[in-house]
């Protein structure tokens, strides 16, 4: 998959390249103060952490619904101004001649803007501190759920197989934040890559990242929309297939056909992308190192 092969090499920049170190490990003088969807939320839930726990609780899982559509625009456009700064102060061009070559320098001044200040590493430890803490909630709550089911309790009348599909809808749920959150992030980054190279203009680079991702990400909902929760209940009623099961399996279908529509069009943005720059295998390996 297209999408795991982008985000490893996300997770692993190249940080011994001049342009990665000069933007995020050297000191910066005169660093300036800026706003991003990123470091407001890493604000946020740090904030809330240390004084209102119990807001946060209650905040968290709006966040994390949130946090897979914005992060990505923010993703897509803080990659697109970053390339075309560059481009505006004629260093790109010095940049591709470099062994990297063209995507190697895009590469480099992608994953700086991403690391900058640290926001990328710790947005993505505090997703996944979220979601093994969901998972671990849900699992106690649920083994909470049969216990008082149990033949020790007799109030509780809930099937074993609703508090279990109840557990699996739930998991189904956290596994689609994560897929989101991923998925979006490199999809942004595709498109910034994209409206960079196709102008070097900050707002108009900034425009077609902001309106192409808008647009891709509507499409994705759209197909969803129409094959998981249109077509697929209609096939169940066919069938006849009801009952917990179905209901576990229907979950599983629209996360699948959820992930697979945006996996397409990030391999279809990322071939036309390998196009437009003739990306060369060795740069592909300095992507991936």
């Amino acid at each position: 998959m297209i999408t795991l092969w982008l985000w490893r090499a996300l997770i692993h920049p190249p940080a011994t390249h001049p342009v990665f170190q000069r933007t995020v490990v050297l000191p910066v003088e005169n660093p300036s103060h800026y706003l991003s969807w990123a470091n407001f939320v890493i604000s946020l839930v740090i904030g809330l952490s240390r004084y209102a726990p119990t807001l946060l609780f209650l905040l968290l899982p709006l966040i994390l619904v949130a946090l897979g559509l914005t992060y990505g625009l923010d993703c897509a456009l803080r990659v697109s101004l970053a390339i075309t700064r560059e481009r505006g102060r004629a260093t790109f061009d010095l940049l591709a001649l470099t062994p990297p070559g063209v995507m190697g320098a895009m590469w480099a001044l992608c994953t700086s803007a991403l690391y900058r200040r640290h926001d990328f590493i710790r947005l993505r430890e505090i997703v996944r501190a979220s979601l093994i803490g969901g998972v671990w909630a849900g699992v106690v709550i649920t083994g909470i759920l049969l216990f008082l089911n149990s033949e020790a309790f007799t109030r509780f009348t809930q099937p074993n197989e609703v508090i279990l599909t109840g557990l699996a809808n739930f998991l189904v749920i956290l596994g689609a934040v994560r897929v989101e959150y991923i998925q979006s992030a490199v999809l942004g980054v595709l498109l910034g890559m994209m409206a960079a190279s196709a102008t070097a203009s900050r707002l108009d680079g900034s425009l077609w990242a902001f309106g192409l991702y808008l647009l891709l990400q509507a499409v994705v909902y759209v197909i969803t929309l129409a094959l998981g929760f249109m077509l697929l209940p209609l096939v169940y009623d066919r069938l006849h297939f009801s009952g917990a099961y179905a209901l576990v399996s229907l979950s599983l279908l629209r996360l699948l056909i959820f992930a697979a529509a945006r996996e397409a069009l990030i391999g279809l943005v990322w071939r036309a992308l390998r196009l437009r720059l003739n990306v060369t295998p060795p740069e592909l390996v300095f992507m991936s190192r």
